[in-house]
């Protein structure tokens, strides 16, 4: 008597766990790529907002000095940037280099007087520009105009060329 064995199948062959192995590395691929640039655009957004927090900072400072009248014309601002705040002049623009959280930012800072309003307003309405660059070349602007005050002047009154 012949005896027959039935073989049951228990398990993968191996072109199925091979098979399985490639989808699922291919799936892994897929999705760290899309994480890996998720991650990345996240660290370009807050290096950028740290250039914008930097740049907000130095006008809210400006303002604040403004407002409690340590100047009062276009020069008496940028003297006070340049002994005060330690910004070094060039050309008619200010500019700064701080490090924070180790990366360097590059502070400009442009004062103009506002040419479309009366004559006698010149000196008392300015056009500030803030603008602060990272090591990563992200960057922020921000502009806003100033009303100088008319009450005491930033110590001496000579005129800054």
């Amino acid at each position: 008597m012949k005896k027959s064995f039935i073989i049951k199948r228990k398990g993968f062959t191996l072109v199925e766990v091979i098979l399985a192995m490639v989808i699922i590395a291919f799936t892994m691929a897929i999705f760290s790529k899309v994480i890996y640039t998720g991650f990345k655009a996240s660290n370009s957004n807050k290096k950028k907002l740290q250039c914008i927090i930097i740049a907000q900072n130095y006008m809210e400072k400006l303002r604040g000095f403004r407002d409690y009248n340590e100047f009062n014309t276009i020069d008496s601002l940028k003297r006070y940037l340049i002994q005060k705040e330690n910004f070094k002049k060039n050309d008619n623009i200010l500019k700064k280099e701080e490090v924070h959280k180790s990366v360097r930012y590059s502070i400009s800072i442009s004062i103009d007087e506002d040419r479309e309003v009366e004559k006698e307003l010149f000196d008392k309405l300015a056009i500030v520009s803030v603008k602060v660059k990272s090591q990563n070349n992200n960057e922020a602007q921000l502009k806003t105009k100033f009303y100088l005050m008319d009450n005491n002047s930033f110590e001496g009154d000579e005129k800054i060329e």
